[in-house]
C-alpha cells in the first residue's frame, strides 16, 4: 500500500470519527428545554428538575467543606433509560454540566441528597436521581451532557419554556 493510499484511508477514518462525534451532539445550537428527552445509542436522557442553589442541609459535608469561594452547588434531576436490548451502565460520574458560556463542570459526589444510583439497567428500565456540580455563583446553567462512551454522549437541556 502506498503512502498516499494510507494517508487517504487515515483521512477517511478521521472524517468518519468527526462525523460520528457530531451526530451524537445533534442538539448543538438548538435550545434544549428542561423535560425534553434525548435518545441515542440505546439510551434516553431527560433533565426533569434543577436547583440553581442547593440548600446547605441537602449538601454532603465534604462538598460544603471543600467548596471554593465564589462558587455554589447546583443540582439537576435526570432520568436515564435503557431503550436497547443490552445492559446499560449508569454512573453519576458520566454526567457533566455545561454552562451558557460553554464551560464544563464535573460532578460533585454527594453534592445533594438523592444522587442518581450507580447501576446497570436492563431493557426498558429507567433510573432517576440527582447529579450535583460546583459552579461559579454567576454561571448560568446550560445543559447536561451524559457520556455513553469515549466518543458518544447525550445532551439534555436545562432551559425553561
Amino acid at each position: 500500500m502506498s503512502k498516499n493510499t494510507t494517508r487517504s484511508y487515515g483521512t477517511i477514518i478521521l472524517l468518519s470519527s468527526i462525523l460520528l462525534l457530531i451526530s451524537f451532539d445533534s442538539a448543538e445550537g438548538q435550545t434544549l428545554y428542561l423535560g425534553d428527552t434525548a435518545e441515542q445509542s440505546g439510551c434516553s436522557l431527560s433533565a426533569v428538575a434543577r436547583e440553581d442553589s442547593v440548600p446547605h442541609e441537602m449538601v454532603g459535608n465534604y462538598a460544603i467543606e471543600h467548596m471554593k469561594d465564589g462558587y455554589k452547588i447546583v443540582a439537576v434531576e435526570i432520568i436515564v433509560g435503557n431503550i436497547s436490548n443490552d445492559l446499560l451502565r449508569v454512573n453519576p460520574l458520566d454526567a457533566v454540566l455545561v454552562d451558557s458560556d460553554g464551560f464544563v463542570y464535573e460532578v460533585v459526589l454527594a453534592g445533594r441528597d438523592g444522587q442518581i444510583a450507580t447501576t446497570r439497567l436492563s431493557a426498558g428500565e429507567k433510573v432517576r436521581g440527582w447529579v450535583s456540580f460546583e459552579i461559579p455563583v454567576d454561571a448560568t446553567l446550560g445543559s447536561i451532557k451524559y457520556s455513553l462512551s469515549r466518543s458518544k454522549f447525550l445532551r439534555a437541556g436545562l432551559a425553561t419554556k
